[in-house]
């Protein structure tokens, strides 16, 4: 999250980032939810691994940066996508 502070004012890696519910592998993240549209984050996917990392515009107006990781989990990946989606719901105000 350090290197996203640090990034979080240059317009060029920002816009490189899709937008949940709009754009690109996020495009169905976060959709019908509080922050559907507020998200600006980039995923990564491998076998055993599940990671975003970018920007949440909180409810509050505060921009937060996020990195979020899942780890060798057995549960199915529409299932760990779904998950990762209520823990940004319960974590950005």
């Amino acid at each position: 999250t350090g290197l996203l502070r640090e990034m979080k004012d240059d317009e060029d890696f920002c816009n490189s980032l899709p937008l949940a519910s709009v754009s690109g592998t996020v495009i169905y993240f976060l959709r019908g939810t509080p922050l559907a549209g507020r998200a600006l984050l980039k995923t990564g996917t491998t076998k055993s691994v599940v990671g975003y990392a970018g920007y949440v515009q909180g409810t509050d107006n505060h921009t937060y940066s996020v990195v979020l990781i899942v780890n060798n989990s057995t549960e199915q990946l529409t299932i760990q996508r779904k998950n990762i989606e209520k823990m940004f719901n319960l974590l950005i105000p």
